[in-house]
């Protein structure tokens, strides 16, 4: 299958002044001089999504094939050591069976599976590979650690995704991702993807992985300059003005995976996978993106895409993002939020649960700023822009930054759209 999506980030710097002089004296004379210079440099970044299959192989595990119940000790495409291959699940580890297809990857222990993909890493490029993670019903839990390395000196091209028994569900699978950017010495190298399990015991199941490239495509700058002069001889005012305007720039462009949430594709009308982004759930709860009715569910949506993400019940999804904490710097983060205002499917008008959107930093777990979600704050149907703004503090500088959604109430569901990031110099 492919999946494409196209998504655009830009960041303007401007700088403006204006200044005029005129004098008045006895002999009359006039003479004014006006100049007025304009310089304005954009730069759009285009999100290529290119398909997986172009890259990896394996992605559902359906090879070798084994039976219900049953597990074969290799995994095409992948390079396995330890007790690791592919396993049938049925009802008894997992309700809803693997997330694509029949079979799993299984980890068992201290065991690994690793792919050389047939992606040459180019300058300016993102790269981001999703995967699904199984706790069985019955079974001990395998934590395990997700590495995107270049092939030839194993060089770290994402940071590490730990995944932990606190992150997932028994009798289920939940969806994480790994984000990263290609730095210079690595252009030119493959990529290489290492599973890791990391305890003596218990299994952890992978399933559903997938590879995705973004590229940056475009720049511009543009500028004006104009002076003119005019001589008289007449009685004047003599004044002088001066005005600057700076718009500082976005120094870290492009942090939000999937921030408009185009991906999954939900041409069909909803799906329950939301690409880049960890979904945790609940019993009656979900996660994920649809195409809302214009206007009978929302008035309108904010950004170009037809899609939204949608919250319900006690679920939550989470990514960190492609940003570090900087105390020189300053980060405002910004998103759309609103309740659905039709009465589908229940024939009563959607319930309006409360949310709580948090930034916090990867390892100490330090609140860095929230925004709390309630009928105080939101219409049905209208979607409301709000935007928090902070400067990390010294202890938390260099981590990274995680932002989590989530309906804190049972009943209901809360729509976001159109994330953004913007870190700027103090």
């Amino acid at each position: 299958s492919s999946t494409s999506s196209t998504s655009s980030t830009s960041s303007t710097s401007s700088t403006s002044s204006t200044s005029s002089t005129s004098s008045t004296s006895s002999t009359s004379s006039t003479s004014t001089t006006s100049s007025t210079t304009s310089t304005s440099s954009t730069t759009s970044t285009s999100t290529k999504i290119t398909d997986d299959t172009l890259f990896i192989s394996g992605v559902s595990f359906e090879h070798p094939r084994a039976t219900p119940g049953t597990f074969q000790t290799r995994a095409r495409a992948w390079e396995t050591s330890g007790v690791s291959g592919v396993f049938w699940p049925t009802g008894s580890n997992f309700a809803g069976g693997a997330p694509d297809g029949q079979q799993a990857l299984f980890l068992n222990g201290a065991s690994s599976a690793a792919q050389v993909t047939n992606l040459i890493m180019e300058p300016d490029t993102a790269i981001v590979f999703t995967f699904h993670v199984g706790w069985s019903m019955g079974e001990d839990f395998n934590d395990i650690n997700v590495a995107l390395v270049s092939n030839s000196t194993l060089q770290p091209i994402a940071t590490a995704r730990v995944v932990t028994e606190a992150d997932v569900t028994q009798g289920s699978f939940s969806s994480f991702s790994a984000y990263g950017v290609v730095s210079t010495p690595v252009v030119g190298d493959r990529l290489r993807i290492i599973i890791t399990g990391l305890d003596s015991s218990g299994v952890a199941y992978i399933d559903k992985v997938n590879l995705l490239v973004m590229e940056a495509t475009s720049t511009s700058t543009t500028s004006t300059s104009s002076t003119s002069s005019t001589s008289s001889m007449t009685t004047t005012t003599s004044t002088t003005s001066t005005s600057t305007t700076v718009t500082k720039p976005n120094l870290v462009p492009n942090a939000i995976v999937n921030p408009d949430f185009e991906l999954d594709n939900a041409a069909a009308g909803a799906s329950l996978f939301v690409v880049g982004w960890s979904q945790t759930t609940a019993t009656g709860a979900a996660s994920g993106v649809y195409r809302p009715n214009i206007p009978s569910t929302l008035n309108s949506l904010p950004g170009t895409g037809p899609q939204v993400l949608f919250v319900r019940g006690l679920a939550s999804v989470s990514q960190t993002l492609g940003a570090t904490l900087d105390v020189t710097r300053e980060y405002t983060f910004s998103f759309y939020a609103a309740y659905r205002k039709d009465n589908v499917p229940s024939g009563a008008p959607q319930p309006t649960p409360d949310g709580l959107v948090t930034l916090r930093s990867s390892t100490s777990n330090t609140l860095l700023a929230s925004t709390a979600i309630s009928p105080a704050v939101l219409v049905p149907g209208v979607m409301r822009l709000f935007t928090v703004t902070f400067v990390p503090t010294p202890s938390v500088a260099g981590e990274a930054i995680v932002v989590r959604i989530a309906t804190t109430e049972t009943a209901g569901q809360i729509n976001y759209d159109l994330l953004d990031l913007k870190v700027t110099a103090l």
